[in-house]
């Protein structure tokens, strides 16, 4: 994947890039890809796991199979997903199934972050280049995307801690 800083992307605080919504060709969460390096790829160990912050995880323990969530030795929460690296929670028309309840790791889906570039997109969503949209109507998605962040920290300073 190429990567680019989202600042590149930029002009009188607004992105070139547009949800496309119904419009999009895409389900970016189909099939994680073993060579991508977006937010889903960055933070399920081995392409087996989706992480869910303390929130997303009451929201969805609630609302769907509790079979599909299952929660680490190293603490939080995670969506296993199936032999093949998909979210089991796929429609079979290739949609979220759990659109309304989904995690912040996929809320924040196209944006990830790197570590040397820091804030960057997926130059694979096709949004991307289809609009300008402004910053301050990502703010929620940057919002999650620190969430998840923020709980692999804390999740790694457990860990050192512990030992």
């Amino acid at each position: 994947m190429k990567k680019m800083s989202i600042y590149e992307l930029i002009q009188n605080n607004k992105i070139n890039w547009s949800c496309l919504k119904n419009k999009c060709p895409h389900n970016c969460c189909a099939k994680m890809d073993k060579n991508t390096n977006n937010l889903l790829s960055l933070f399920n160990f081995n392409n087996n796991f989706i992480p869910l912050v303390d929130d997303d995880g009451l929201i969805l323990n609630k609302k769907i199979e509790k079979k599909n969530i299952i929660k680490l030795d190293g603490g939080g929460k995670y969506i296993k997903c199936d032999e093949n690296g998909s979210c089991p929670f796929l429609s079979n028309s290739g949609k979220c199934s759990i659109y309304k309840y989904r995690g912040a790791s996929c809320k924040s889906y196209p944006f990830f972050v790197d570590k040397y570039l820091g804030l960057c997109i997926d130059l694979k969503c096709p949004g991307v280049g289809k609009g300008w949209t402004s910053i301050n109507k990502i703010t929620d998605m940057i919002d999650n995307l620190k969430k998840v962040y923020i709980m692999h920290f804390e999740m790694g300073f457990k860990k050192l801690k512990k030992n």
